[in-house]
């Protein structure tokens, strides 16, 4: 059984893959909880309280009662919520209301401190994707910031070049947030081939991203599996002390995408122990 530690040890596949311009770093949610901004369990809720607090047009009636409040906050599926709301809201005319909570959510031109995870993750050597919407990590790019459809091609791929796959608040029509929108887009053949032709040709690096959140990638990750057994993929994982066996049972459901558990420990400083492993990883 492996042992979880503060700083985990990088596999040496990563820093080949850096020496070979062949890493890719995915970021979810929780690389953006760490500058500040809101996981899509808080802006779900806040839509929902939106909606019950907004009144319909014209009338003195809220868009939802308070037994469709309490019934849309018992949904586990997040997406789910936010598409509700969204079509709610769209549907009233009050479609601003679901972008204003998206900007409190995403800290939208908000200062973030310095230094922070982006400050650590820059200095690695890699393409990045991103299925966060913010823009707090743009400021690194400059001008190599990707977000409309047809940026993502395979013949487009680029290192150091950051790709936000689910679209950037900096530009609403480009977000990706509603079921539809992801189905829409998880099935666009060009979209599908950009993606294949990473999961094949490079080294695959996910932070900050767990379970629910990795469903995300799920489908579009299986339908795309690398067909080079030769590359593996790998997820940086935290857990508390004692939780050896949740980390081996968690490793069934990735070995079947070829992505090994790097697991680290959360006891001391919890999530914000993701800053200490980025420093470690980004030696590489």
């Amino acid at each position: 059984m492996s042992k979880i530690l503060s700083e985990p040890e990088v596999p040496s596949q990563i820093y080949e893959a850096v020496n070979n311009d062949r890493l890719a770093v995915f970021m979810g949610a929780g690389v953006s909880r760490l500058v500040g901004c809101m996981g899509w369990d808080e802006l779900a809720k806040n839509l929902v309280n939106r909606c019950f607090s907004t009144l319909k047009d014209g009338s003195k009636n809220k868009l939802i009662t308070f037994k469709e409040k309490e019934t849309l906050l018992y949904l586990r599926d997040k997406r789910k919520i936010i598409t509700i709301c969204h079509k709610l809201l769209k549907r009233e005319k009050k479609e601003e209301i679901f972008y204003e909570e998206m900007e409190i959510a995403l800290k939208f031109k908000g200062n973030i401190s310095e230094p922070n995870i982006y400050t650590n993750l820059v200095k690695i050597s890699a393409l990045f994707i991103t299925t966060n919407a913010d823009e707090h990590f743009d400021p690194k790019f400059k001008a190599q910031i990707k977000y409309l459809e047809n940026d993502f091609l395979p013949s487009r791929i680029y290192k150091d070049t950051l790709y936000h796959i689910h679209g950037s608040i900096t530009n609403r029509p480009s977000l990706i947030f509603t079921l539809p929108e992801y189905f829409k887009r998880y099935n666009l053949q060009t979209f599908k081939d950009f993606l294949r032709e990473i999961f094949n040709k490079y080294t695959v690096l996910f932070l900050g991203y767990g379970l629910s959140e990795f469903e995300l990638l799920e489908y579009l990750f299986i339908h795309n599996k690398s067909e080079n057994v030769e590359v593996k993929h790998f997820m940086l994982a935290p857990y508390f002390l004692g939780e050896e066996n949740i980390m081996e049972m968690e490793k069934y459901y990735y070995d079947d995408m070829n992505i090994q558990i790097v697991p680290y420990l959360k006891d001391d400083l919890g999530y914000e122990q993701l800053n200490l492993v980025t420093e470690v990883t980004q030696r590489a």
